[in-house]
């Protein structure tokens, strides 16, 4: 089973940002966000990591 979950956010200029999340998991939607979220977050420090302190050739 695949849970399609539409998200509505403000950005920082005040327009509306619509992103659709697709996972094969069944949770309830608000977790769903709140697992992206928290999985968003370890994305961007791999990327600083490897922009800003040479981890790409690890």
């Amino acid at each position: 089973m695949v849970s399609i979950t539409c998200v509505k956010r403000l950005n920082k200029n005040n327009s509306t940002i619509i992103t659709y999340q697709i996972s094969n998991v069944a949770m309830l939607p608000r977790n769903d966000v709140n697992t992206y979220n928290k999985r968003w977050t370890v994305e961007k420090f791999f990327r600083t990591g490897k922009q800003h302190l040479g981890l790409a050739d690890c």
